[in-house]
């Protein structure tokens, strides 16, 4: 969260330089049983060739306030659509794992002046694995590419070489329709590790409860709550949407929710941020 709102201060910040101008979810057709029936998930078993596309959208609205008399309004969108292949299992932890990045759109609109952002890594492929605790990034051919395309991709795999624990959330406990569950603090610390290699944000709370089921899929309502601190400044970002299972296997199949964020990071700033993604397998 700290690293996308450091980039729309930038952009601010360029914008004012003297050189540049300036969900409601679906329940048709949910068989809902009754509250005290409860629903449990299978735990997902990966195998090596899994192959899984993961298409992900990111959006930011934000004023940032560049003086006391100054503000600027920021835009951001993206949409990536990742290819992703299981090279090797250790147990049911993931390893290693071949990437390609199919499509990438990106932009930037600083004051209604639209920006395409370079995407460097469009169209190629990589071997992404865990070594000393880092996420490492090859090209297939073992090669090392340049900085920019290893910071792209280790982007959103630091689950990598980990236990999935939302996974285990979800297998851990007996749901049922309509009762929140709230995320432990040895829980969201787990999960807080599974995030260190994208960002230096901090999840704080989050909950879960089971809205629809049917043969199929399994709905849950999401909210989570995100805070960073660091030199740069503090930010915080609240965030509600939903969680789509597949009842039979346990994979996720739709993430994301949108949600107001605000903070100081090199300037003062508010706005809201959306995430989805959506994967098929």
């Amino acid at each position: 969260m700290k690293l996308a709102l450091t980039v729309v201060a930038a952009l601010a910040l360029g914008a004012c330089a003297p050189t540049k101008p300036a969900a409601t979810p679906p329940t048709s057709g949910a068989i809902a049983p009754a509250v005290s029936d409860g629903i449990r998930f299978p735990l997902p078993r990966p195998k090596v060739g899994d192959v899984v596309t993961e298409t992900e959208v990111r959006s930011i609205a934000a004023t940032v306030e560049v003086s006391p008399t100054q503000q600027v309004h920021v835009l951001s969108s993206e949409q990536r659509t990742e290819l992703k292949q299981i090279v090797a299992l250790d147990g049911d932890v993931v390893t290693k794992v071949k990437i390609t990045h199919r499509a990438i759109s990106s932009q930037e609109i600083v004051n209604g002046t639209p920006r395409a952002r370079p995407t460097p890594t469009l169209g190629k492929t990589y071997l992404v694995w865990r070594a000393g605790g880092v996420v490492q990034v090859s090209y297939v051919d073992g090669t090392a590419p340049p900085a920019e395309e290893i910071k792209e991709v280790r982007r959103g795999n630091s689950s990598v070489g980990r236990r999935e624990p939302m996974d285990r959330i979800v297998a851990g406990r007996v749901w049922t329709i309509g009762e929140r569950f709230d995320v432990t603090a040895p829980q969201l610390a787990e999960l807080n590790q599974t995030m260190r290699d994208d960002d230096d944000a901090t999840l704080t709370a989050m909950s879960l409860t089971l809205q629809t089921v049917d043969a199929e899929v399994a709905t849950l309502a999401l909210t989570l709550a995100l805070s960073a601190t660091g030199t740069d400044g503090d930010s915080t970002m609240a965030l509600a949407g939903v969680v789509k299972l597949e009842r039979k296997t346990g994979r996720v199949l739709e993430l994301g929710g949108t949600g107001p964020f605000s903070g100081v990071i090199k300037l003062k700033m508010v706005g809201t941020m959306t995430m989805k993604t959506r994967y098929a397998y």
